[in-house]
């Protein structure tokens, strides 16, 4: 479980309220190095700008943190690497992140979970530092109508250069409802 308890801010000023322990990824580098990422949860300064009727955590959104650690027990303060902007519809929640390195770049999915249709979506980003991600397609790699919820567990490069998703997916939303019900 994640958490810690100094007063970090993100953005104009609000406070990070809490980490989500069920969104978190753990890499352990050749070189020993430790890196994680994961969610966090942050009021927003005006609670109705993202409002929706089917949120269980209205005036919150979820964005998503990553620390280092040189030896995988002193963590670096956390930085924001990803977080809905103007593009994104308000219903939008960052659920987690996973990332692949290929150099001289790193290609990664989230998962944005959208309130109002209780589905988790997967993005395909790409960075070059691991802090800032870019998100060039902004449409999900399965359609919501086939899969409704689906998290990328790893990313493998196999030895012949292929790389493999490992994945879990079902047909049912957050609430535990079929899709097309």
């Amino acid at each position: 479980v994640l958490c810690f308890h100094a007063d970090y801010t993100w953005g104009d000023g609000m406070p990070i309220s809490r980490i989500c322990n069920d969104a978190t990824t753990v890499y352990h580098h050749p070189d020993g190095s430790w890196e994680i990422f994961s969610a966090a949860i942050v009021p927003v300064k005006d609670p109705q700008s993202r409002y929706s009727d089917r949120s269980v955590s209205p005036g919150v959104v979820r964005i998503i943190m990553r620390w280092t650690s040189p030896d995988g027990i002193h963590l670096s303060k956390p930085e924001v690497v990803m977080f809905p902007d103007a593009k994104d519809e308000v219903a939008t929640q960052f659920y987690y992140l996973t990332r692949l390195d290929l150099e001289p770049y790193t290609v990664g999915f989230f998962g944005d979970f959208n309130i109002q249709t209780q589905r988790v979506r997967i993005e395909p980003i790409w960075s070059y530092d691991h802090k800032h991600w870019n998100r060039p397609l902004r449409y999900p790699l399965w359609p919501e109508d086939y899969v409704s919820a689906a998290t990328i567990n790893d990313i493998v490069l196999e030895p012949d250069g292929n790389v493999s998703l490992y994945y879990n997916a079902n047909n049912m939303d957050h609430n535990g409802k079929v899709v097309g019900e």
